[in-house]
């Protein structure tokens, strides 16, 4: 299972799945694996802290891997 979690200036659920997609697509390829978009599960947004004005949400992901095609 990977697990990614990103900080973001706007508590829209769509926005972060795509931020947290890319990352979580990251991880797995760093393992030589995809990611099972089936199990993606998202958590969030969970108030952060207020930064020069700005709120922030918190948000997480996880997602399972499958193994990548060989080459």
């Amino acid at each position: 299972m990977y697990r990614a979690a990103a900080a973001l200036p706007s508590d829209d659920p769509a926005q972060a799945t795509l931020e947290l997609q890319r990352q979580l697509e990251v991880i797995a390829a760093a393992g030589g694996r995809l990611p099972d978009w089936s199990t993606l599960a998202v958590d969030g947004p969970l108030p952060g802290s207020v930064w020069r004005g700005q709120a922030w949400f918190e948000f997480t992901a996880t997602v399972e891997g499958t193994p990548a095609p060989r080459r």
